[in-house]
């Protein structure tokens, strides 16, 4: 950082408190969690960056689990081309596909998202067009990524993901998952002034 920019974090933090130092340990452990009973087999293949964080989630993760199957983690550089040969291919091409068609993810943009909640709604809407919309590759077969992991038979449209309202109670969801369904993740220079989710007929 900057000098300038050192002082604006020490002003903030004076104003805020200081970011949970673990957020992105717990994070991935997180979303780790609620996947780890759904491996078929043995072992998972885990493909990271060499974020130090995720060692100590995959950690964490042992004493939380109890049925911990074994971890292949397999780290690549951040510093490697990405490339198609790069083994994290499929996550930097994600990444460019948010930069590309959600203007807030975009660098130096005024469309940033002023709220946490809002990030991650609009961060679910392009992974549901990746996953059940768009085709995995534009030149080739019709099939999504959705098809080829066997969840869904056909590509599916918007008109029919939102056909009728899917209830929490209807589809359980891991309990980080609903604190984002109920909108109840706050951003902290916000205050309590952040609407949640209080409609009567949620469930």
């Amino acid at each position: 950082m900057t000098a300038t920019q050192r002082r604006r974090r020490s002003e903030l933090e004076e104003l805020l408190g200081r970011p949970d130092p673990k957020a992105v340990e717990r994070g991935m452990a997180d979303l780790l969690e609620p996947l780890l009973p759904r491996v078929a087999g043995p072992t998972l293949v885990l493909h990271s960056d060499d974020h130090p964080a995720y060692p100590r989630a995959l950690a964490r993760l042992r004493h939380r689990v109890k049925r911990m199957p074994a971890i292949d983690h397999r780290i690549t550089s951040s510093l490697e081309r990405r490339t198609k040969s790069n083994p994290l291919f499929p996550v930097n091409l994600t990444d460019l596909l948010h930069r590309h068609v959600s203007a807030n993810h975009r660098r130096e943009t005024i469309a940033f998202s002023k709220r946490r909640q809002a990030a991650l709604e609009r961060a679910a809407i392009v992974g549901v067009w990746r996953n059940c919309i768009k085709r995995q590759r534009e030149n080739g077969p019709p099939d999504t990524c959705a098809m080829i992991a066997g969840v869904l038979q056909e590509p599916s449209t918007w008109g029919r993901i939102l056909r009728r309202r899917l209830f929490p109670k209807h589809v359980p969801l891991p309990a980080n998952w609903m604190e984002y369904y109920w909108r109840r993740v706050k951003t902290a220079i916000y205050g309590e002034r952040q609407a949640t989710h209080a409609c009567l007929y949620a469930f």
